[in-house]
């Protein structure tokens, strides 16, 4: 039998698919776990939002007109209904609302887009690990984009479809396209300054990822300072236009080019005493929501699946993923012989996280989650920082074993997560 050799790139692609049909396959299993047709996944939630603002954008408006009396979340301002999230999801897919209409099966988009995710991830390993001189081995890459796509809380963020949940999956889509032409062997700096200005008017907190994009452009350039600013020009350019336009998006709406609107949200009324004696953003939250964040354990039961999903605010990071254990041989990175570069980008990524961190644990309401759904917003620092802990210790046979056992409890609890956040609605 002749031996079929596929290129990497090649194998990412083929698995990307594959994954599709996992996301797809999976998804079909719970809704006939819990009664419902297959068929479900080509429906769409109750809050598709994003919908409702492209089919606006092409009435030529930019408030929506709320579908079956849903206004939960939506701003309201002089007698009209807005959505406090950045644009930028609504943007994409107001073509396809022109082409089928308002009422696309926004389950089957986050599916997709998860699976997009997966293979586009792989590439971005890939071409980190090449550009600081890393030999990752092709095995270590495609276990690294498991971990990120089934054993975090990406997995079952990917199987809910409402405004909330897949706008975090369209922001995570953006960024990791974004680094894919970023990282490429001639980088397409305005190709890649396009996706990062969707995935910030996305979810505004991955604007704190371009302290890792500025310092890649400065090594890209072999520090040549002149050579590096007109990158990071070419690079910013689109976002400096994005930005104009965000500010003149709000000014539209609410005669203020810096209210987004979140302050006028219908929130929900077990979040009214709390923003009435503190506000939406205030320290007062952080101990709470780092708790929730970081280290609360799983809501562990009797029977199978031996987790449930009692306490609706999710919990630990470090509990749903505990591959995320294995940073801690980071420290080792700082030593003295390790080079500088390294330990610089290591640090910004650490930053990058920190900034993140404390702007989200500071937020008011944590919403439904399983797991930690709002560390998506630094995810992608913390897979560079594993990037660079693989490239030391992925021929070591203790850690490998440690990672594949660590690997599997992570799958098995966020797979737990996917079943419950598919069946919500």
């Amino acid at each position: 039998m002749k031996k079929i050799n596929l290129k990497e790139s090649q194998i990412f692609w083929m698995l990307g698919l594959v994954s599709f049909f996992v996301f797809f396959g999976l998804m079909v299993v719970f809704l006939k776990i819990n009664g419902k047709n297959g068929s479900y996944i080509f429906t769409h939630s109750p809050f598709s939002y994003f919908s409702w603002l492209a089919s606006s954008f092409l009435e030529g408006r930019l408030d929506v007109t709320p579908v079956n009396g849903v206004i939960h979340d939506l701003s309201q301002y002089k007698g009209k209904y807005y959505l406090y999230w950045p644009p930028a999801p609504a943007v994409i897919l107001t073509p396809f609302v022109y082409l089928f209409g308002i009422n696309l099966p926004d389950r089957l988009i986050s599916i997709i887009l998860s699976a997009l995710n997966f293979t586009l991830i792989m590439f971005v390993i890939r071409r980190l690990s090449d550009f600081f001189g890393f030999s990752l081995k092709t095995w270590t890459i495609i276990l690294l984009s498991v971990f990120w796509s089934f054993g975090t809380v990406n997995f079952s963020v990917g199987f809910e479809g409402s405004v909330w949940y897949i706008s975090q999956v369209f922001s995570l889509t953006f960024l990791i396209a974004s680094f894919y032409f970023f990282l490429a062997k001639n980088p397409k700096y305005l190709l890649s300054g396009l996706f990062f200005t969707l995935a910030v008017y996305t979810r505004n907190t991955m604007v704190f990822t371009g302290l890792v994009y500025l310092y890649l452009i400065f090594l890209q350039q072999n520090t040549d300072w002149k050579k590096s600013i007109i990158s990071a020009l070419k690079f910013g350019s689109l976002f400096i236009a994005g930005s104009f336009l965000y500010l003149w998006y709000n000014y539209a709406r609410f005669d203020n080019a810096f209210d987004n609107g979140l302050a006028k949200h219908n929130m929900g009324w077990w979040y009214r005493e709390g923003y009435e004696k503190y506000g939406y953003f205030n320290t007062h939250f952080i101990p709470n929501n780092l708790y929730y964040e970081w280290f609360k354990m799983p809501d562990f039961i009797n029977n199978f699946p031996f987790i449930g999903f009692t306490d609706l605010k999710g919990f630990g990071m470090f509990w749903a993923s505990s591959v995320l254990v294995l940073l801690v041989l980071l420290v080792f990175n700082f030593k003295k012989s390790e080079r500088t570069e390294y330990n610089i980008f290591n640090v910004l990524n650490l930053l990058n996280i920190g900034i993140v961190l404390t702007l989200i644990t500071m937020i008011m309401g944590r919403g439904v989650q399983f797991g930690a759904r709002y560390s998506l917003d630094y995810y992608i620092s913390i897979m560079f920082l594993l990037v660079f802990v693989f490239h030391k210790y992925q021929e070591n046979k203790f850690f490998k074993t440690t990672f594949l056992i660590l690997l599997l409890i992570s799958v098995y609890i966020n797979t737990v997560g996917a079943y419950y956040m598919a069946i919500r609605w």
